[in-house]
């Protein structure tokens, strides 16, 4: 009978043993977050500016991030999840020519080693040393948080435009097109809206 209960004793905690084990798995395959939950912004960022510190040193500068979601920001079922991401950098090569990197992520693609393209980049202040509070995430909620109008728009980005005011002084994430647009202050959080009244 000793035998029996300290048997089944044994099979109980190797069973719960077994369970424990199986659940030890902090975090999912990158597959499976990629295709359950779109690209993280963040991650492209690191990815890129690592690799562009590792081949360019502190010859390189960061000028935006061209986001697309899978929805329109005005649809009730979009959840911010993004579809793809562009990061846009530039180098001065060994004969002091301009070179702009255009790193491509899509989901369900991989992501290939960025060729550099002869030309120069204008409209953006490079945003290297500034600081980013928000997260896309949380500029997401922001943005839906906002007693506004959303644009009927797929598109974000990430930049600091060379524009005058406050625009010109902060990275801000900037969500929609010519006609309708919501800016959330990548550092403060503060939201504004326009549109084009043409």
């Amino acid at each position: 009978m000793k035998c029996k209960i300290l048997l089944s004793a044994l099979a109980l905690i190797f069973s719960v043993s077994l369970c424990a084990c199986t659940g030890c798995k902090s975090e999912p395959p990158k597959e499976e977050a990629v295709a359950v939950g779109g690209i993280v912004l963040e991650n492209t960022i690191s990815t890129d500016r690592e690799f562009m510190f590792a081949h360019y040193a502190t010859n390189y500068a960061w000028y935006e991030s061209q986001i697309v979601l899978q929805e329109a920001v005005n649809a009730e079922t979009c959840d911010g999840t993004i579809a793809s991401v562009v990061n846009v950098f530039k180098f001065t090569d060994a004969e002091e020519q301009p070179q702009i990197i255009l790193s491509t992520y899509e989901v369900g693609k991989p992501h290939g080693t960025p060729a550099p393209i002869p030309d120069f980049w204008v409209g953006d202040s490079p945003i290297n040393d500034d600081p980013i509070n928000l997260t896309f995430r949380q500029a997401f909620e922001r943005l839906r948080q906002a007693n506004t109008t959303l644009p009927d728009s797929r598109c974000c980005v990430l930049r600091k435009p060379v524009l005058p005011g406050d625009l010109g002084l902060r990275p801000h994430y900037i969500f929609g097109n010519r006609k309708r647009w919501v800016i959330v202050d990548a550092v403060t959080g503060d939201v504004t809206s326009g549109s084009d009244p043409g």
